[in-house]
């Protein structure tokens, strides 16, 4: 069967999910990125609600910025007492050149689905609550980004507007979180369906099936087909649900019907 067929034969007729076995590997991983893919789409569509919004905030946020620099790895600036927090539906962003705020002030700013964007005297923070579905999706509730990262004092107003608040940027930013973000995705489908091929292999050993590790790999992998959809539903609609709960639960349901038990030999 072609991936296209096991693709349908999810939906259709299960049980033809054994014939993912004899699949090389490659064609697997294949089928593995789809699934990654699938997954996605909450985060791709929140990157794109929050990209679509950010030419504006930008805007009205330099608007409001001195001139700055990063000097010694420290955010400066000759206006004094410039900080200022600005706020939207979806964003807390600090500006904060004296050192009067840190990561914790920000993350005790945020409520609900909203994301939180600093530019410290030291760093730049990002942080979003447990209730963000990017933060469902993303390793970390807090990432740092120090400003030895940048060339020194090559991070600048100026820098911001032309390089953030242009349209073709916005669209490279837009790439480029989705494909970071995706690794994260991958590593984690990869560790769902790791352990459930080690539980469903446990299973199917008791009904005395001769089915290797591998193979109960890539059948597990094709098994994960309407899960992965149901998953993704779940994880837009209703993102405090448990979806990689019912993922594995809904994948191990359909791997065992694909997988028959061993027939009885009949004793002379």
């Amino acid at each position: 069967m072609s991936l296209l067929q096991l693709f349908k034969a999810a939906f259709v007729k299960p049980t033809d999910l054994l014939q993912g076995k004899d699949k090389s590997g490659g064609k697997v991983f294949i089928y593995f990125l789809f699934l990654t893919l699938i997954m996605s789409i909450p985060l791709g569509v929140e990157l794109i609600k929050v990209v679509g919004t950010m030419q504006k905030d930008v805007t009205a946020i330099t608007d409001k910025m001195p001139d700055f620099s990063t000097k010694d790895n420290q955010l400066t600036t000759d206006t004094p007492d410039s900080g200022f927090i600005y706020q939207t539906d979806y964003l807390i962003f600090t500006f904060d050149p004296d050192g009067k705020r840190d990561q914790e002030d920000l993350q005790n700013d945020l409520i609900g689905n909203v994301i939180g964007l600093g530019l410290l005297k030291e760093e730049i923070i990002l942080t979003v609550t447990d209730d963000n579905l990017m933060g469902s999706l993303l390793p970390s509730r807090l990432l740092k980004i120090p400003y030895s990262r940048f060339d020194n004092g090559n991070l600048t107003k100026e820098w911001i507007l032309n390089n953030v608040a242009s349209n073709p940027n916005l669209v490279k930013i837009l790439i480029i979180a989705f494909s970071i973000a995706l690794l994260p995705i991958a590593f984690d489908l990869l560790l769902t369906i790791v352990m459930m091929t080690l539980v469903g292999n446990l299973f199917i050993k008791m009904r005395r099936s001769q089915l290797k590790l591998t193979e109960s790999f890539k059948i597990i992998v094709f098994s994960a087909t309407i899960p992965a959809i149901v998953s993704t539903l779940l994880l837009t609609f209703f993102p405090m649900v448990n979806a990689s709960f019912v993922m594995m639960l809904m994948t191990l349901m359909i791997y065992l019907k694909a997988v028959p038990p061993a027939e009885d030999k009949p004793t002379l």
